[in-house]
C-alpha cells in the first residue's frame, strides 16, 4: 500500500527539555479506524508521556471547514506526514 511516511520520532530524551516540538506547523493527514480517517490538518501542539503506545498525542487542527470539530488530540500513531 502506498502510505504517507511516517513522522520520524525525536530522540525521547530531548522533547522534555525543548520549549517547541520539532512537529509544530507539520501537515498530517488521520489515517486509522476513525471517524476523521482522511482529514488532513496541522499540528498545533505535542504532548508526551501519555498513555498510548507511543507516548505522544499531537493535537491537530483540521483543515475541513464542515468538520464536527476543528481541532483534536490524536495519538501520534495515527497521523502521517503529507510532505
Amino acid at each position: 500500500a502506498n502510505q504517507p511516511p511516517i513522522l520520524p520520532p525525536p530522540p525521547t530524551s530531548l522533547l522534555p527539555r525543548r520549549k517547541t516540538s520539532p512537529w509544530i506547523g507539520t501537515p498530517v493527514v488521520v489515517v486509522g479506524i476513525r471517524p476523521n480517517r482522511g482529514y488532513t490538518g496541522t499540528v498545533r501542539d505535542v504532548q508526551v508521556n501519555t498513555n498510548t503506545l507511543s507516548g505522544l498525542i499531537v493535537r491537530v487542527e483540521y483543515n475541513v471547514v464542515n468538520a464536527t470539530c476543528h481541532w483534536d488530540w490524536l495519538d501520534f500513531d495515527v497521523v502521517r506526514d503529507v510532505q
